[in-house]
């Protein structure tokens, strides 16, 4: 997810905030979504403190998962894509922000 963002982080830094509508919930939930991606797998890799949640899954199940992973890393980076200069990791809006309606935003609508 890093990698798809980054080019699109740095085309974003350029355009001017014209209006800044992010929440205290928003940054809430923003901080559950670092402690499930970065923080609790680091405490499972490290320590034995989720050992309780070890279970083995049948070969077909991590097949079905790996495919599920890797449609949905290609919609992330097809959103990405067809927002172009109009993505932001919160709700900006910015200077020539328009409604994108092209893409996977036709096929979503």
């Amino acid at each position: 997810m890093s990698v798809i963002r980054a080019p699109y982080q740095k085309k974003i830094q350029r355009n001017v905030i014209v209006d800044d509508r992010k929440t205290s919930q928003e940054r809430g939930l923003l901080l559950f979504v670092l402690l499930g991606i970065f923080i609790l797998p680091i405490i499972y890799i490290f320590t034995p403190w989720l050992g309780f949640a070890d279970y083995s899954l049948p070969s077909w199940a991590n097949a079905l998962g790996v495919c599920l992973l890797a449609i949905s890393l290609w919609v992330f980076w097809l959103s990405h894509h067809d927002l172009g200069t109009n993505w932001s990791p919160t709700l900006l809006v910015r200077q020539n922000h328009s409604l994108i309606t092209e893409g996977i935003y036709r096929k979503i609508r």
